[in-house]
């Protein structure tokens, strides 16, 4: 009896954490109805489980894993010179994806499934009400990727609407190469995978995020590839995509401009426009995001050692991860950033790479790559977490990885 009643306290914790970092509804309701200091106290308590897990060879590995973040989280403590306390928190929360995600692939593979439903029907849901929602406020999903309290009166307005913002769009963007590796693997059906195709299609459009879109885009193209759609697929199709950008630039152009004029959007159109005038069109538009890449790389080419870290992290664009990192901690940084998506890649993604379709995997890597070059953000709970959970299912492993 002890046994099962600690098993559903850890269910319950691990259900609490995943729908709190999926469904704004709940993160908004236990603020409300507790506090964030309870949800620190969740999170110190699945700590505990994890750090108490019985294989120590496992626990090791884990470590070894989370190192390299560990560091860069320490560099980024120093150089902002945030309190330990508050500092130690946000690493914990940094951490956290991928601490939960080796603890179900290490101890709970017999309850895989179960977490497995419990995340899919959260982004199902959250994916429904936040179409309704921004059918409802159009504008809301850019407003939602600018806001910086997280007590303004509208963003608690949309939280308890359960509308996902940014990093909920992009994860499910990250996610949808899965739909198709799943139906190649025949796991869901046509009209399943027609279904979920319809409802990310419409999300990235009522969202108005120009990456999100043309990623959706280029993601739906993979449907008609061959089943088998290996590594070095992937790798030729970047090369193939950058050589036709290159070459047939007008041509691309003219569809950027045309996917603009059919979408008839305030945001989307325009910014398919500028992306279709080339770096000319990208410095006309109003976010200047390209002078903000810029910033940070020539940041990190006059620092390029250190970066600023001597000199409290300052003269990054602030609007990508990859390009930020590399200003505020220079080549210390990049070696940083290389162990980590390398320790990502070697215990989440290339244990896959002898299964049929392991192309539509990569990919997730791959845009998730790309994303923290023109976003901020690293995208852990996708690549740490959902995704893993998913592939684990899909791929049919058994009990012990």
């Amino acid at each position: 009896m002890r046994i099962v009643k600690r098993t559903i306290l850890q269910n319950l914790i691990i259900i609490l954490v995943l729908c709190y970092s999926i469904m704004p509804i709940v993160s908004r309701f236990i603020s409300f109805m507790f506090s964030t200091y309870f949800y620190m106290a969740v999170v110190v308590v699945l700590l505990l489980l994890i750090l108490f897990a019985r294989k120590r060879a496992s626990l090791n590995r884990a470590v070894a894993l989370i190192l390299p973040f560990a560091l860069w989280q320490i560099l980024e403590l120093v150089s902002t010179q945030k309190t330990l306390i508050l500092g130690g928190y946000q690493a914990i929360i940094t951490l956290l994806p991928i601490l939960v995600g080796v603890y179900i692939l290490e101890y709970r593979t017999y309850e895989i499934k179960f977490f497995s439903l419990i995340i899919f029907i959260a982004i199902a849901i959250t994916i429904t009400t936040t179409i309704v929602g921004l059918l409802e406020n159009p504008e809301a999903a850019r407003w939602l990727a600018t806001v910086d309290s997280t007590e303004d009166p509208l963003l608690i307005f949309y939280n308890w609407k359960n509308m996902g913002g940014y990093e909920f769009v992009y994860s499910v963007v990250l996610l949808y190469p899965l739909v198709i590796f799943a139906y190649k693997r025949k796991k869901i059906n046509l009209i399943g995978t027609i279904i979920i195709t319809v409802g990310v299609w419409t999300l990235a459009i009522l969202a108005e995020y120009t990456t999100a879109l043309l990623l959706v885009i280029i993601t739906t193209v993979l449907f008609f590839v061959k089943r088998n759609l290996r590594q070095r697929d992937i790798v030729l199709l970047v090369m193939f995509a950058v050589a036709v950008c290159v070459v047939f630039s007008d041509s691309v152009s003219n569809i950027l401009m045309w996917l603009g004029d059919i979408l008839d959007s305030n945001v989307l159109t325009p910014r398919l426009h500028a992306l279709a005038g080339g770096r000319t069109g990208l410095e006309q538009v109003e976010t200047k995001r390209l002078d903000l890449y810029l910033r940070s790389i020539n940041t990190f080419l006059s620092n390029p050692l250190l970066g600023t870290f001597l000199k409290g992290g300052q003269g990054s664009g602030n609007h990508s991860f990859i390009f930020d990192t590399l200003a505020k901690f220079g080549l210390m940084g990049a070696g940083i950033l290389f162990f980590m998506y390398k320790k990502i890649y070697q215990w989440f993604y290339k244990p896959m790479q002898a299964e049929q379709g392991y192309g539509y995997i990569l990919w997730i890597f791959v845009q998730a790559i790309f994303l923290s070059c023109v976003n901020t953000g690293m995208w852990l709970y996708v690549l740490t977490l959902y995704a893993p959970i998913f592939l684990y299912i899909i791929c049919e492993k058994g009990e012990t990885r």
